[in-house]
């Protein structure tokens, strides 16, 4: 017997097969698994950065009193200091060409935040 309304027993045998769609999400398990374990390091990596950088300041301070006055296009101040003690610890050369001219063209405030993106 089939009973029409709104509780009628075909309706509700519909409304189960949308239930269908979870069956799909068994499917995903290995890409949940990275993800997890993606968002699960992130709070190691900006550890790691922030000694990192910590490290890269203390270097670049003691730049600026041993060598600003030798050398004062790579230690005359912080900013690039900091981004000659970057280029020692990442083994990059090639942005010298590059980040050097902007940071000596513009003004103190902005030139620390270039060796950021070189």
């Amino acid at each position: 017997l089939l009973i029409r309304g709104p509780y009628s027993t075909t309706g509700s045998i519909r409304t189960i097969r949308v239930f269908r769609i979870t069956r799909i999400f068994r499917l995903f398990s290995q890409q949940k698994m990275i993800l997890h374990a993606l968002f699960g390091s992130i709070f190691p990596v900006m550890n790691a950065m922030l000694i990192l950088f910590l490290g890269v300041a203390i270097w670049a301070i003691v730049g600026v009193e041993l060598f600003g006055e030798l050398s004062p296009q790579a230690f005359g101040n912080f900013a690039a200091a900091f981004f000659t003690m970057f280029q020692c610890v990442t083994g990059d050369s090639w942005a010298s060409g590059v980040a050097r001219s902007l940071m000596s063209q513009t003004e103190p405030q902005f030139s620390a935040s270039v060796f950021f993106f070189f």
